[in-house]
């Protein structure tokens, strides 16, 4: 674990940081209480369940913003649904947070590698928003060309 205070590693079994004396009990409950809402985003997110996901995960991060698994799964998820710069942000918090993060830097090169996925994504967005726009306007004929191009 590390000291929220100091920053300092502790091993697990410390009830006190030896560098700084900083009680670590209410750390480790956040740890849990972090655990316990990664644990469900992931059972939602088998269950494909993506929106309540990205929810519970984010208040996952509130706990603890270090729960590496709880990131890793946010952005993927945010890939999963298109919203590549919620995912190319998490990813770039995720690389900042762990410097070890191998897994966030294998993502943002492969996005970068990929600049036509991008593109068409951002194409995509464009495009459904544009329906949106139409919808809204009641035009649903204009809607659906959007849609269908």
């Amino acid at each position: 674990m590390i000291c929220p205070y100091c920053g300092n590693t502790v091993t697990s079994s410390r009830r006190r940081c030896e560098e700084c004396g900083f009680g670590l009990a209410p750390a480790r409950k956040l740890v849990e209480r972090s655990n316990i809402f990664y644990n469900r985003g992931l059972r939602m997110a088998q269950v494909r369940n993506l929106t309540a996901a990205v929810s519970v995960l984010e208040k996952s991060l509130e706990f603890d913003k270090h729960n590496s698994d709880a990131r890793n799964l946010l952005r993927l998820i945010y890939y999963e649904m298109g919203d590549i710069v919620n995912a190319l942000s998490a990813w770039l918090v995720g690389r900042h947070l762990d410097p070890e993060d191998n897994e966030a830097d294998y993502f943002l090169e492969r996005v970068q590698r990929d600049t036509t996925k991008l593109d068409d994504m951002n194409q995509a967005i464009k495009k459904y928003n544009l329906a949106l726009e139409e919808a809204r306007q009641h035009n649903f004929d204009l809607a659906v060309i959007q849609l269908k191009h």
